[in-house]
């Protein structure tokens, strides 16, 4: 009897097996790496208070009227107006953490450095699909766990982090969806690009991709599905502000802090993309990649701004050009959100709102330098550097790429208050001590004030009328007023004056000087007699 020939196929399917162990192993490994890594430099560059800029006492304030039950409206004003400017997405997650935390803004602080986190893990998982190559995805996404404007805003309450990790728990279930093309999962797909959508409007640009790749796919039935329940879930919020002013009605006026100025013209949007294209390439994009944000430079770019950012954009093209898996859906997703930021009022300029982009352009732009390095070593014959020697040397470099802006994240959030703030925040402890809860408070910076004051607050009229001024502060039921030394102009135009010569309506309860601020009681009948100097 014939002996039988062992099986190949056994074989094999045993070094596929072992192959694809060590595969997971490895993906695993360097997850967690990737975690220990984050949570070192997330934990060294924490920043424990609230920011001095932007918008994040605004998105507490309403995240607080959630949590307590009073729906999204402004709790900080006296008629406790319906919210429409925001979305409502990232107050919501707020309020979540408020109602299992307490309504500590250090507990949100955590919260949102745990959501960059996860965001994190989500695009390393994507860079794993896109690239096949687990320590090439690893290394690249150290480099964005350690850049500073990202983690600059992974304490602050602002909800670009939370819509990063949307976007790329987004992405990532819609390559999901393209290896197993399930009802269920489009179903699910849907319902999170519309929650990103919520989060920032931005995530406009993120649907136009995933359907538009639909589209070009012809995967006509899934682009139906997507389209028409996007904007299906859309509905109630559009409705909701149907008769209010949106990011449209901003968007068509030439500076939305100056609506004197008008409505764009046909050749003022010329104007206007070729003013925003020319900053981000040479001042957001080079600045989101390499420096901490602090004062945005107006002053014209020189060439090595420009030299910079236009080497930055070739590395993000080619990367994507020699990384074609899932390219289209990337490459829409950059270009539709490159699409809107261009068309928004100049007046809208900063890092953050090109940041949520900012890790994906970092990967490409990795893959960029890498297929690079690989053609010129293949081309020199030596293709022993690639991939893991190359890899260890990146891995290296990136710790001197960044020492220096990380110690100074660490120094930003060690400091304490300028002068200034200081006076400011301590009037509002004050106010919180002192005053009864219904205490009206008239005060620049609003948002700031209530979350330390706990009470309403209000602006002041821009007019030299002091009696307009008076009738507004009575009608408003004003008990005390906020003069600072922020730096507004209209505080020492509009307000100081009405203070001066108007002696018998106000009383000084707290002075501070180097500068000076005062807290000013209001006396709505005019009866107030300082007692004579001794």
């Amino acid at each position: 009897m014939k002996k039988s020939k062992p099986l190949v196929a056994e074989p094999q399917m045993a070094d596929i097996l072992k192959k694809e162990t060590s595969g997971k192993h490895r993906f695993w490994l360097f997850s967690a790496l990737l975690i220990l890594i984050y949570t070192f430099t997330a934990s060294y560059t924490f920043n424990p208070r609230i920011q001095i800029y932007g918008d994040n006492t605004s998105y507490y304030i309403l995240s607080k009227a959630l949590a307590a039950g009073e729906g999204y409206t402004e709790i900080h004003h006296l008629d406790k107006a319906k919210h429409h400017h925001y979305p409502p997405g990232y107050p919501a997650f707020m309020s979540l953490v408020m109602r299992v935390g307490g309504d500590s803004v250090l507990i949100q602080k955590y919260a949102n450095v745990v959501v960059l986190g996860l965001g994190l893990l989500l695009l390393f998982w994507i860079a794993c699909q896109i690239t096949d190559q687990p320590i090439l995805a690893f290394v690249a996404c150290v480099y964005v766990s350690l850049n500073p404007s990202l983690l600059q805003f992974s304490s602050a309450m602002m909800s670009e982090v939370l819509f990063f990790t949307f976007s790329m728990g987004t992405l990532l279930l819609f390559l999901r969806w393209k290896n197993r093309p399930l009802l269920v999962i489009l179903i699910c797909l849907v319902i999170l690009m519309a929650a990103t959508y919520y989060v920032r409007s931005l995530g406009l640009a993120l649907a136009v991709a995933i359907v538009g790749t639909m589209i070009l796919s012809k995967s006509w039935k899934a682009s139906l599905i997507s389209g028409i329940g996007f904007v299906a879930l859309l509905l109630p919020w559009q409705l909701r502000n149907a008769s209010e002013s949106s990011y449209i009605n901003q968007l068509m006026l030439k500076n939305p802090y100056q609506k004197q100025l008008g409505h764009m013209e046909g050749s003022d949007w010329f104007v206007r993309i070729w003013e925003n294209l020319q900053r981000y390439i040479t001042r957001e994009i080079p600045d989101s990649f390499f420096r901490f944000v602090k004062d945005t430079d107006l002053g014209t770019p020189g060439f090595a701004e420009w030299l910079l950012g236009v080497l930055l954009l070739i590395l993000l093209v080619y990367g994507l050009y020699k990384t074609p898996r899932y390219r289209l859906v990337m490459s829409l997703y950059l270009l539709a959100t490159a699409g809107i930021l261009l068309l928004w009022p100049q007046a809208w300029f900063g890092v953050r709102f090109v940041l949520p982009v900012v890790p994906l352009m970092i990967l490409y732009c990795f893959l960029g330098i890498y297929h690079g390095l690989d053609y010129i070593f293949s081309a020199l014959g030596n293709k022993k550097m690639l991939p893991a020697r190359i890899m260890l040397i990146f891995l290296l470099f990136a710790p001197l790429l960044y020492v220096s802006h990380l110690r100074n994240l660490r120094k930003e959030s060690i400091l304490p208050f300028s002068n200034n703030y200081q006076h400011y925040f301590s009037m509002a402890a004050w106010i919180r001590k002192n005053a009864p809860e219904e205490t009206v408070v008239v005060c620049r910076k609003q948002s700031h004030f209530y979350v330390y004051a706990d009470r309403f607050v209000t602006g002041f009229p821009r007019t030299k009328d002091h009696s307009a001024m008076l009738k507004r502060f009575t009608d408003d039921r004003v008990n005390y007023i906020v003069v600072d030394a922020l730096g507004y102009s209209d505080v020492v135009e509009y307000l100081v004056p009405v203070l001066q010569q108007n002696p018998n309506y106000f009383e000084v309860v707290l002075v501070y000087e180097n500068p000076n601020s005062y807290l000013v009681r209001f006396h709505p009948k005019g009866d107030f007699r300082s007692p004579p100097s001794r």
